[in-house]
């Protein structure tokens, strides 16, 4: 089960302990790896929490049942309310630029007064 760092190691101490799983180098075993196969190992996330998984704070799959209530025997709920309004930035972006437009006239001008220009 746990990997023995033998063959691998010059230190002695590394030879008489066993290396856990996560203290095994993953560069070399994530090289070997396909891409179809480094594909599956990554994160997928989902549009939706059930009620349960968002309660829990746990991943959850987005199937119906997910597989966290399957598991727990639990009815598998998910919400359906009403969409966040997404803020528009345009009119805060459009003021902060005519700003910046302003100030630096203002510095050039105050440049030029004073001859620094």
């Amino acid at each position: 089960q746990y990997a023995s760092h033998t063959q691998h190691s010059t230190s002695s101490l590394h030879s008489t302990f066993p290396i856990f799983p996560s203290r095994l180098n993953h560069t070399s075993v994530a090289m070997q790896r396909s891409e179809a196969e480094r594909a599956d190992l990554k994160r997928t996330r989902t549009a939706k929490a059930c009620m349960h998984c968002r309660r829990r704070r746990i991943k959850c799959t987005g199937e119906s049942p997910c597989a966290s209530c399957v598991k727990l025997g639990r009815s598998c709920v998910y919400e359906c309310g009403p969409k966040k309004p997404r803020i528009s930035h345009k009119g805060v972006i459009t003021t902060l630029k005519a700003e910046n437009q302003r100030l630096r006239a203002d510095l050039r001008n105050l440049r030029l007064a004073s001859g620094m220009a």
